[in-house]
């Protein structure tokens, strides 16, 4: 079951498209923890991330970044390729 981490990971490899590579336990608690918030946050009849209030993504992307640190200047190009997702 997807949980939200109750513990912070360090992300200390991103590739040139933002997406985390490394450490690999790291990256399968991102997975859950995106997968958490969508569920927790977004009504589950929307079909598009175009349709979600960009606020209440404001708010999950905060809610990550609690438990989730980023390579120094990653965060924007993982923001943008985790929205693509």
């Amino acid at each position: 079951m997807n949980q939200f981490p109750k513990v912070i990971f360090r992300v200390t490899d991103v590739s040139t498209i933002g997406q985390p590579l490394a450490p690999p336990e790291a990256l399968h608690k991102w997975r859950n923890a995106l997968r958490f918030l969508v569920r927790d946050h977004i009504d589950i009849t929307v079909r598009k991330w175009a349709k979600v209030d960009r606020d209440e993504i404001t708010r999950m992307w905060v809610k990550l970044l609690t438990r989730f640190v980023l390579p120094q200047s990653s965060e924007n190009l993982v923001k943008e390729y985790t929205l693509k997702q």
